[in-house]
């Protein structure tokens, strides 16, 4: 195989961006919510009004990156998105004031939702003349690393650093990963992407990957945003929380390079319908299955396909859409963060009322059910159209 000399070290650079926005500014929020609830006194409707906050920003930048996907600027943006992430990161532990949390927590999000599409799009067009298939998935897997980093970091570190120097040391160590990403991330040779590759030639089944990949947006968010509140409110397992969320880390990591090798046997389309359905059963397993083994079976379901679905969503864009991939990119990032705007408030609020997650997490499983539905339907038009084009042109 060949690969450019820029492409490793953009990937890699691209990996530990994403290993820092989302893994550890966005997901470091997950396993250290409990102890910021404990000491701090507030409750779960609290702690998903937190989180839609940081999703609005969220959803806000990946629009801004949508728009910018094809601008000569888009590297300064991700340059600009990383620093705030690096300077809101360690914020979090500096106040204890629920309108600086929000603040902070919106312009985290506003930079996450840009470093995530920006780099993709810088990454893959890295990446575009090499011969590296699952660029998305080596990507994505830093958001896996970076979810076993700060489990393990409250598993090992909670009796004796505070949630507050928790949120520290989550900045250093963000300081050093990012490094190599503002080393290694450099725009690729200019190209005419602008044929085709409006959204006014966007083809139904895209159309369906974008609606699919809102309620994808929707209905993880509520696993990712509480999954350790969850599994410590349930009988018995009150010290499985931090396990069960580095062992979605650690299974979310390696699911993005193993699951494509299974695309030459199955096809793309039927893959990622595949880790649809087996998410949206990893989410409602915790409340199917009593103990131990409903929280572990859960959480590594969810870690193996959450990501994967994600990841192999973005190599389906660059299938279904080849040219301007980074539009699309931007677009579904988009969308994405719509569906989780109101999915951590509501999820809270229930979760308050009724004293319990299960009907937020079977409303989040179904979500995701949908989705993988609406994925059968596009596959289905894009099977039956590519077929067409075959018969077209062995008839001329």
């Amino acid at each position: 195989m060949k690969y450019s000399k820029s492409a490793i070290p953009a990937l890699i650079g691209g990996l530990l961006a994403v290993m820092v926005a989302q893994g550890i500014a966005r997901f470091g929020y997950t396993p250290l919510l409990p102890l910021m609830q404990d000491a701090e006194g507030f409750g779960v409707d609290v702690g998903g009004y937190l989180a839609s906050v940081n999703y609005w920003g969220y959803f806000l930048g990946s629009l801004f990156a949508a728009y910018i996907a094809t601008s000569n600027n888009k590297l300064f943006w991700f340059y600009g998105a990383l620093v705030i992430i690096l300077v809101t990161t360690p914020m979090m532990g500096s106040v204890d004031d629920f309108m600086a949390w929000s603040i902070i927590r919106f312009f985290s999000g506003l930079a996450g939702g840009m470093t995530i599409a920006l780099g993709a799009a810088l990454t893959q067009e890295s990446v575009r003349h090499s011969n590296i298939k699952n660029w998305a998935g080596i990507y994505f897997s830093g958001v896996g690393l970076g979810i076993a980093l700060t489990g393990s970091i409250t598993w090992f570190l909670s009796d004796r650093l505070s949630w507050e120097e928790q949120w520290y040391l989550l900045g250093l160590i963000s300081l050093v990963l990012v490094i190599p990403a503002f080393i290694w991330i450099r725009p690729a040779k200019a190209v005419n992407e602008n044929i085709g590759g409006g959204n006014r030639h966007w083809s139904l089944p895209v159309w369906l990957l974008i609606s699919a990949y809102f309620l994808d947006g929707l209905g993880y968010v509520v696993s990712t945003t509480f999954l350790v509140s969850i599994i410590t409110q349930l009988p018995n397992l009150e010290s499985w929380g931090n396990q069960t969320w580095i062992l979605v880390g650690a299974a979310a990591a390696p699911s993005c390079l193993l699951w494509p090798l299974l695309v030459p046997r199955f096809g793309q389309f039927k893959l990622v319908i595949g880790i649809y359905f087996l998410q949206s059963l990893a989410i409602v397993s915790p409340i199917l299955i009593d103990g131990v083994a409903g929280a572990l079976i859960g959480g590594l379901l969810f870690g193996a396909t959450f990501l994967s679905a994600i990841s192999l969503s973005f190599n389906l864009a660059a299938l279904l859409v080849p040219t301007n991939t980074g539009r699309l990119l931007g677009v579904l990032t988009a969308v994405f963060g719509a569906g989780q705007l109101i999915g951590p408030a509501i999820s809270g609020w229930l979760a308050e009322r009724t004293g319990t997650f299960d009907l937020a997490l079977i409303m989040s499983a179904s979500a995701i059910a949908l989705a993988g539905c609406l994925l059968v339907a596009a596959n289905v038009i894009y099977e039956r159209r590519t077929q067409l084009r075959v018969n077209v042109a062995g008839n001329i």
